[in-house]
């Protein structure tokens, strides 16, 4: 089932001996299950932070993050960690693949003919079934994201989170990850939430918020009072 989020008055600040550096100001954002939401914004907004807070990765020094009807600003770090093992689907810039990225369903449980057959399913639909048995580093870097992204999908999570998902692939191969990750989580209703550069993803999202200098916006200018607060 798609979750929805809910984030309330989330902020968050690097903080070292020298200096606080405020990354995410105040952030209110509401996403209905199943929508897919692109957040743009220049290198710098918060768009990564806002992201990890989203997926537990980091805990908001004020506010609270909901994912259906789990707060997960206030798990710990180990309930944090299983609760994305079982319900969020990660999706990053520089891949963080590793060889079998089935393993999060052998440590759930699921049986090896379960395991092979999702796996088997999920490289179909994503193209990659000729390139099963080839090793990471003989994969291109279109290939190297779909298998980014049916990790992500391997386990049927209800929240999927990619942070530039088409960084550093050329624009035919970066079109072909965005049809392939938008269609595999649109068949499974998924809720969907993607920050990037990439003014593609606006053409397939069913919404597009910007983020600017750690504050959440619901036009590119970022105009006094167009913060964006809930869905529409």
């Amino acid at each position: 089932m798609a979750e929805e989020v809910d984030l309330n008055a989330v902020s968050y600040a690097y903080r070292s001996q020298m200096e606080t550096l405020p990354a995410v100001d105040e952030v209110d954002l509401a996403v209905r299950g199943g929508e897919l939401v692109c957040i743009m914004g220049p290198s710098g907004s918060g768009k990564s932070t806002l992201v990890r807070l989203i997926a537990g990765l980091q805990v908001p020094n004020r506010g609270t993050v909901r994912i259906g009807s789990t707060q997960i600003s206030s798990l710990t770090p180990s309930a944090a960690a299983v609760f994305r093992r079982r319900h969020i689907g990660l999706v990053f810039q520089f891949f963080d693949l590793i060889p079998d990225f089935a393993l999060q369903l052998l440590m759930d449980g699921k049986r090896m003919p379960e395991v092979r057959e999702r796996v088997d399913a999920m490289l179909e639909q994503l193209g990659l079934s000729d390139r099963m048995e080839h090793a990471l580093e003989e994969l291109s870097g279109g290939e190297l994201q779909r298998v980014a992204i049916a990790r992500a999908l391997v386990g049927n999570p209800s929240l999927v989170l990619a942070d530039e998902p088409t960084a550093n692939l050329e624009e035919r191969t970066s079109d072909e990850v965005i049809g392939m990750f938008t269609e595999a989580c649109r068949q499974r209703g998924v809720t969907t939430l993607v920050v990037t550069h990439n003014p593609a993803f606006q053409r397939v999202a069913d919404r597009t918020l910007w983020m600017r200098d750690g504050r959440l916006f619901d036009d590119p200018e970022g105009g006094e009072g167009s913060a964006c607060s809930a869905a529409s």
